[in-house]
């Protein structure tokens, strides 16, 4: 990582100052494998107040237990790079400024979330999840008993949802649960994006692109892609790679 944009975690100080410092230094936290608690996390994202508007950037970081940001307000932009989760995610009816959970997929550590439920969620900016490995089966109770890794149902993203090398791995449920979704920008399933369940785009409103590039789909239940019902305001692109330009690979239908 570049050393003028992180500064690293002290195991002998509080999380919270200390996170809240980096943000108005205008840098992230690097906490190189650290174990950091959910709770500790949840209440720097509630003293935004203390921050800057660079917002709260966490680095390499394993996120011990679930962080709750359930009808929260966060302003600045909350960034994860490379840090593992042990619970899910939950921003149910949250109002967020910009919100990224990304890895690497090449790295020897995967960053791993075994889920994110984002019901009702309003994000000014992007939704960023790229090269993070989504494990669960989170059932909310939104869908008839359903589970899914992801949910979006009724979100509003101001600006684009980007999935670039991610990997959504439910044992038995769907990949993304996103009825009803709004997208200003684009939506982007590209470069080694994978899914082993359906994505239920149900009356999806997409104002940009959809773009699968590079990607595939090996659903167990017979349905890969559902976009029923969606309203797309750019072009679609189901491409298997860029170079190419051939068909995005699925193993099962798509609708």
């Amino acid at each position: 990582m570049d050393g003028s944009g992180w500064v690293s975690l002290r195991p002998d100080g509080s999380f919270v100052p200390q996170l809240l410092a980096a943000s108005r230094d205008r840098r992230g936290l690097d906490c190189a494998g650290a174990d950091v608690d959910a709770a500790d996390l949840r209440a720097a994202c509630l003293a935004v107040g203390e921050a800057d508007p660079f917002g709260l950037r966490l680095a390499g970081a394993t996120v011990t237990g679930g962080l709750d940001l359930r009808t929260c307000a966060v302003p600045v932009p909350l960034r994860f790079e490379s840090c593992a989760f042990t619970d899910p995610v939950n921003v149910q009816g949250a109002e967020l400024h910009e919100l990224v959970i990304s890895g690497d997929p090449a790295a020897s550590r995967p960053a791993t979330l075994p889920g994110l439920v984002a019901i009702g969620v309003r994000i000014d900016r992007d939704l960023v999840l790229s090269g993070m490995v989504f494990t669960g089966d989170v059932a909310t109770g939104d869908a008839r008993g359903r589970s899914a890794s992801i949910w979006l149902t009724e979100a509003d993203i101001g600006g684009s949802v980007v999935a670039a090398g991610t990997r959504i791995l439910p044992a038995t449920g769907r990949a993304l649960h996103a009825e009803r979704v709004r997208v200003a920008g684009n939506l982007r399933l590209t470069r080694g994006f994978h899914a082993t369940g359906e994505l239920r785009l149900l009356a999806m409103r997409l104002g940009g692109s959809l773009d699968v590039m590079d990607a595939r789909f090996t659903p167990a239940d017979g349905r890969a892609l559902d976009l029923a019902e969606a309203t797309i305001g750019g072009s679609v692109f189901l491409l298997d790679s860029v170079r190419t330009g051939g068909a995005a690979a699925s193993r099962a239908g798509s609708s």
